[in-house]
């Protein structure tokens, strides 16, 4: 876990993870971060929770029946992925 952004009155938080290495980010970097978050929270439900991935590419794991990353993000709400393209919009 590379960045965490909090906001305690609202009771929201962004967890990110950031991997620039050549091979694109894969379904098991959000789950490690999903875990990771969990842990961080310890079981608190109460929080709005989003997760944002930083990456040169987003992919897909080994084996027919994995998503991507990228359909993953658009199925479920909350997680965000950036390229060094979008960081650079900005």
């Amino acid at each position: 876990m590379d960045v965490v952004g909090l906001n305690r009155r609202e009771r929201r938080v962004l967890f990110g993870e950031a991997k620039w290495t050549r091979e694109p980010l894969t379904e098991s970097v959000l789950d490690t971060l999903i875990d990771r978050s969990n842990r961080w929270l310890g079981g608190d439900t109460s929080w709005d929770v989003h997760y944002a991935l930083f990456g040169r590419g987003f992919g897909q794991a080994c084996g027919e029946r994995s998503r991507t990353v990228r359909e993953r993000a658009g199925q479920e709400p909350g997680v965000y992925l950036f390229s060094p393209a979008d960081i650079l919009k900005t």
